[in-house]
């Protein structure tokens, strides 16, 4: 049997939420990656590469910080359209 609009919609959001998390997640690794190699050349124990290091550093931290900020904002955007979409009775307070 088919399921019903509405557990199909529960369903895909939780999907979406759980998506948004794991992107989270990943975005603050990289910044504990970005920082872990910054340290290492910032004490001098990366001797080798030190301009391809602190590239790495860079794009990581960079890249790490754009994940969690946009995951953020499109869970809670996501979170509040969802529910204004949904009739009185079905809202969760």
């Amino acid at each position: 049997m088919a399921k019903p609009m509405k557990e199909t919609k529960t369903q895909t959001m939780k999907q979406r939420h759980n998506w948004y998390m794991i992107r989270i997640v990943l975005g603050a690794y990289l910044i504990y990656l970005a920082w872990q190699i910054g340290s290492e050349v910032f004490s001098g124990n990366a001797k080798d590469n030190i301009i391809l290091l602190g590239i790495a550093v860079g794009v990581f931290g960079v890249f790490g910080v754009v994940l969690i900020i946009l995951n953020i904002r499109l869970l809670r955007t996501d979170r509040t359209s969802d529910n204004e979409d949904m009739p009185p009775e079905d809202k969760i307070e």
